[in-house]
């Protein structure tokens, strides 16, 4: 990987870690309307015609999820602060480590990477609680709700009404 691909991780995986936690604590109601418009699986599942088996199944899971996200999420809160701090010392050092930065940015992105796995192998099991009906329902609601997003974004910095 050449140096540029490289400081770009830094540039967009921290940003991403960072932001993480204040995505959190916006609440319950944090850019709902926003996540619902354009198809949340939370939101499209409540689309479906769930049995409360399913119901209760996803209630579970999805609690499982934001509880392990909750303590994964707490459990570097004073890590964050140091990788700021790291990163800030490799920018602003007199000469440039390339070494450490490369290193920086794969542990970076091998953190980032681990957070992903986890919401999908969370999305999945919740997927997993449908019928084969509800998954070819759940399917053609998510295309819609795709498409329906893709044509609703403001473009380069347009305001949205």
């Amino acid at each position: 990987m050449n140096i540029r691909k490289k400081i770009m991780v830094i540039g967009l995986a921290l940003p991403l870690m960072l932001g993480t936690a204040s995505a959190f604590a916006g609440g319950k109601d944090h850019d709902k309307k926003g996540r619902d418009r354009c198809g949340s699986d939370a939101h499209l599942m409540h689309k479906l015609d769930l049995s409360d088996k399913q119901q209760d199944q996803l209630k579970a899971l999805r609690l499982s999820a934001r509880e392990n996200m909750k303590a994964h999420h707490e459990s570097k809160e004073g890590v964050r602060s140091s990788h700021r701090q790291e990163a800030d010392e490799l920018v602003m050092a007199d000469k440039f480590d390339k070494k450490a930065a490369e290193k920086f940015a794969q542990n970076m992105a091998d953190q980032q990477a681990k957070v992903m796995v986890q919401r999908m192998m969370a999305q999945h099991e919740m997927y997993g609680v449908l019928t084969p009906e509800q998954k070819e329902q759940f399917t053609a609601l998510k295309k819609e709700a795709s498409e329906a997003c893709k044509s609703d974004k403001p473009r380069h910095g347009k305001k949205h009404d």
